[in-house]
């Protein structure tokens, strides 16, 4: 499991901007046991935290990850779970972890703008150096001047975010979102193939019934443990939002991953547009059209190994995926840009359940 190495030194506990910790857990280490570390466990499980355990939400298998034992693996989990939301990564789930484990987002950290100082600013230029919005020359000297706000406008502006230069609660949260996608081997590096000018956007977390129905429809009747997660795209330049998704559930998964579906709006809600079959988030939509549509690329992963293939329209339809009857494999030392949408580390833990 790897933890997302940036720091918060222990003396800066003290600063008002930690937060008011909740005063009715106790504290775990390792070597603890019983319900509480039970709790945490579910707490953890809920954060996807748990990537080496299976990847599966039936009884027998959560029976094997809810043992209430903190053992290494707990500790490890804890600890990236800290460092990702901008946490002391120590280990120990003390007041201020519960609450913020409770909470799922990092609701201790202040609000941030032109004219701020201290720890706080610190953390987020750090931040937004891993994450490239911010110049290599932008100094971590936890003022917040007018280069750290272009770094912040540069994230919002990717990130989708309302473009105001004040970094505030939703952009922390999908700033420790951003931070922990980092982490992940989304887009690894297979036959030479160049991605190094394919930016990463993470999934929309609002509900829609709308789509869940679209989906449901789509795929047929799914189980509780379904999740899925979709962005807006406009892919053939009519400045209408294509929904590109991707549903997670065990009992769809195939050798290749799980489904990813494109959607269109219409007058009854959202139309098929097209299956792209079995493959693994994220999307990544190019620069190149064919037929008046973006291309589409899609990682597949199988028993023989993982490759990436082109998804072209045909004037009605994407075809090239698994369902597709044709593949396009990108050439061996391609060089791919555009947007890699999904960018979530996607499991059946995580993502948005279906309401519908």
């Amino acid at each position: 499991m790897v933890v997302i190495m940036f720091f918060i030194h222990p003396e800066h506990r003290s600063l008002s901007f930690w937060g008011k910790a909740h005063p009715k857990k106790p504290v775990l280490h390792l070597g603890s046991h019983g319900a509480a570390v039970i709790e945490l466990q579910k707490l953890l499980l809920r954060w996807q935290l748990f990537s080496d355990y299976p990847e599966s939400t039936c009884q027998v298998d959560r029976a094997t990850v809810l043992t209430g034992h903190f053992d290494e693996t707990v500790r490890m989990a804890v600890e990236s779970f800290q460092a990702a939301m901008f946490l002391v990564p120590n280990g120990i789930v003390d007041p201020l972890t519960w609450q913020v484990l409770y909470a799922g987002m990092p609701i201790h950290m202040p609000v941030l703008r032109l004219g701020s100082s201290g720890a706080a600013v610190k953390v987020l230029q750090r931040s937004l150096l891993d994450t490239g919005d911010a110049l290599y020359s932008t100094s971590v000297d936890g003022v917040f001047s007018s280069a750290t706000e272009w770094a912040v406008r540069h994230f919002q502006r990717r990130a989708s975010l309302p473009v105001d230069g004040v970094f505030g609660l939703t952009n922390w949260c999908t700033l420790s979102r951003a931070l922990a996608a980092l982490t992940q081997d989304l887009l690894p590096s297979i036959r030479g193939i160049d991605l190094s000018e394919v930016w990463q956007v993470l999934s929309e977390q609002i509900c829609n019934p709308s789509l869940e129905r679209a989906i449901l429809k789509a795929v047929g009747k799914l189980d509780g443990s379904a999740r899925y997660y979709y962005n807006r795209v406009d892919l053939n330049r009519d400045s209408r939002l294509e929904i590109v998704v991707h549903v997670v559930s065990p009992c769809l998964k195939g050798v290749g991953g799980y489904p990813i579906l494109v959607f269109q709006p219409d007058d009854a809600g959202y139309q098929l547009v097209s299956d792209l079959g079995l493959g693994v988030a994220p999307v990544i939509v190019t620069e190149q059209m064919t037929g008046g549509w973006s291309d589409l690329v899609i990682l597949s992963r199988n028993e023989t190994g993982s490759d990436y293939w082109f998804a072209r329209f045909d004037g009605t339809r994407y075809i090239g995926g698994s369902s597709g009857g044709q593949s396009f494999t990108v050439p061996r030392g391609g060089a791919i840009a555009g947007t890699a949408f999904i960018a979530d580390a996607c499991n059946p833990y995580s993502g948005i359940p279906f309401s519908t």
